[in-house]
């Protein structure tokens, strides 16, 4: 049996989809859009610098570790080489 294109086709998948998974499809003007990419711009831009700060934090805490090693190392080679037991 041919099947016929209804143009309620389109219309009858939109209720297929719950409200809340429903696509979304808005109409902006072009300065609306410019705006809107800023925005998400200056977004990831404040996520990419806080991400920055918390790995300087993490360095500077790795480095802090490093020289409080160093600085404890001579202490070990020298009581390592005493007998243990």
């Amino acid at each position: 049996m041919p099947s016929f294109y209804s143009s309620l086709d389109s219309f009858d998948k939109f209720f297929l989809f719950p409200p809340e998974n429903r696509p979304v499809l808005a109409v902006i003007s072009a300065a609306q859009l410019k705006e809107w990419k800023a925005d998400q711009t200056k977004r990831e831009i404040q996520t990419l610098e806080e991400l920055v700060e918390g790995h300087r934090l993490s360095i500077s805490q790795l480095q802090s570790t490093i020289a409080i090693l160093k600085k404890d190392l001579p202490d070990i080679e020298t009581s390592s080489d005493e007998p243990v037991g």
